[in-house]
């Protein structure tokens, strides 16, 4: 995110430079989209269809039997915890995504900056993104290991509490305090990433106990997409309907904090959850297990790092 906002601010610059502002930025998206043309072929001629190998190699050798996808798909997607992580990614990741959309623009229009300046302050907010959703993760696995999996709950909770905050402390920045604009929205992007770690080192376990890890995975990162869109049109509306350009930040930062609420509901009998403890009952999916790589996939002393940093 961080590497693009100052890569495309470049590009679009150059070109507005030479085939005018309105034409530049539709011309600089054809940059992006010829790169996104040439990783989607290179992933479908050269990658694996999963860590193992190929689908079909896989299914001769006997070594993965074909499951009912759409059996998979209906026991996570009536699971109401899958969808509060689902609502909750949306609050980290995409406010993320909004972020990277949303930043440049405010800089340039609010604090008066120069396009490339604009895309410099808002690559700040991407960057983060190099250790921090990580870090995340690795705080999860070190709660973890010191107080038991309920400790992963309190991670994300406080993580995504502080996004909220964060964020609307960076609302109410003036225009002609930019350093402390900017010090804020650092504290805010180390949060935000973190609370995206803090949720896929939950998702793993619920995917396990559902024996659906692939599914629970696509439900609760497509929130992050669904949110992104949401949080967008969100700041079209309010800036519509308030000149202060402030708005949509702060209403986004209130939106934020009440995904928290939700954190407290992902209880599940064998992992516990913020205010209840585990117990020995083990849920009972009505569905055929998956594939043993599934169904074995996350071991509750394995680094949740790992699979936040894939998420």
């Amino acid at each position: 995110g961080g590497v693009t906002q100052i890569v495309m601010s470049q590009v679009g610059a150059g070109l507005a430079a030479s085939v005018g502002y309105n034409n530049g930025w539709r011309y600089a998206n054809l940059v992006p989209a010829c790169f996104l043309v040439l990783i989607g072929v290179g992933l479908m001629l050269f990658s694996d269809d999963v860590p193992e190998g190929k689908f079909k190699e896989l299914y001769a050798s006997g070594q993965r039997k074909k499951q009912s996808y759409s059996a998979l798909i209906m026991a996570s997607g009536k699971d109401p915890r899958v969808w509060a992580l689902c609502f909750i990614y949306g609050g980290c990741f995409g406010t993320e995504v909004a972020m990277n959309q949303q930043l440049a623009p405010y800089f340039y229009g609010y604090f008066g900056l120069s396009i490339t300046s604009a895309g410099w302050a808002a690559a700040g907010f991407g960057l983060m993104n190099i250790f921090a959703r990580s870090l995340g993760g690795v705080i999860s696995d070190f709660a973890n290991a010191k107080f038991g999996h309920r400790a992963r709950h309190w991670v994300l909770f406080f993580t995504q509490i502080c996004s909220g905050l964060m964020l609307i402390t960076f609302s109410r920045q003036a225009s002609d305090n930019f350093t402390g604009a900017i010090i804020v929205l650092l504290a805010f992007s180390f949060s935000v990433q973190m609370a995206e770690g803090a949720t896929f080192a939950v998702v793993p376990y619920v995917g396990k106990i559902l024996k659906a890890l692939g599914p629970v995975s696509g439900i609760v990162g497509a929130g992050g997409n669904i949110g992104a869109a949401l949080w967008g049109v969100i700041y079209r509306e309010i800036s519509i309907s308030d000149p202060d350009p402030r708005a949509p930040f702060l209403v986004h930062g209130f939106a934020v904090l009440a995904t928290c609420l939700l954190v407290p509901f992902v209880h599940y009998p064998s992992l516990g959850s913020m205010f209840f403890p585990a117990t020995e009952t083990d849920e009972k999916p009505d569905v055929q297990p998956a594939v043993k790589m599934q169904a074995s996939a996350v071991d509750e002393d394995a680094p949740a790092a790992d699979v936040a940093r894939s998420a």
